[in-house]
């Protein structure tokens, strides 16, 4: 499972009167930050040229050219990690989010051949030789894959969120 490091280091002496709050509003700001990543990050990995964005494993031929062109349906036959639409569908819909003070997590659940993709003998329809499947690209790690600029805008996020909660409970509002 890969992780995303936003590199802030938060400290608690820094903020005072809130200690008891403070585990919150750090589990809220990291919340906050992993429905903005299921927003607004996640449906650009379903975008055309995310190939190049993420760095994708490559392809063989055999599935650009002839499989994605005869199975694929719309956006399906030319961009990366879609083919009939099923999975940046579920990915969108049934999300859940958790979090505490130190992760968050974005839990989908995603088709399986998105999860665990098929490894094995397969007969090719053009030729009618039986073709061996050994590896597949890593879909999951791929759609977890982020560039600096998310990085930093999701570190931007967080400490947003971090600053609005410490302000909120210092009023005396709460942590929301």
């Amino acid at each position: 499972m890969s992780l995303v490091i936003l590199g802030i280091t938060v400290k608690r002496d820094s903020v005072r009167g809130i200690s008891r709050k403070w585990p919150k509003i750090l589990r809220n700001a990291l919340l906050k930050t992993v429905q903005f990543w299921h927003e607004k990050i996640m449906p650009r990995h379903f975008a055309p040229g995310n190939k190049h964005r993420y760095k994708y494993a490559s392809r063989r031929n055999f599935y650009l050219h002839y499989i994605k062109k005869q199975e694929g349906v719309g956006e399906g036959k030319t961009v990366l990690l879609i083919l009939k639409g099923r999975s940046p569908r579920d990915a969108k819909y049934g999300a859940s989010f958790t979090a505490t003070q130190h992760i968050a997590k974005c839990s989908m659940k995603m088709p399986a051949y998105f999860t665990h993709p098929y490894i094995g003998a397969v007969v090719d329809p053009r030729t009618g030789r039986l073709r061996h499947i050994r590896q597949q690209p890593d879909k999951p790690a791929e759609l977890k894959a982020t560039t600096l600029d998310e990085r930093d805008r999701l570190g931007r996020v967080y400490k947003q969120h971090i600053v609005s909660g410490a302000n909120a409970a210092l009023k005396g509002q709460g942590v929301t």
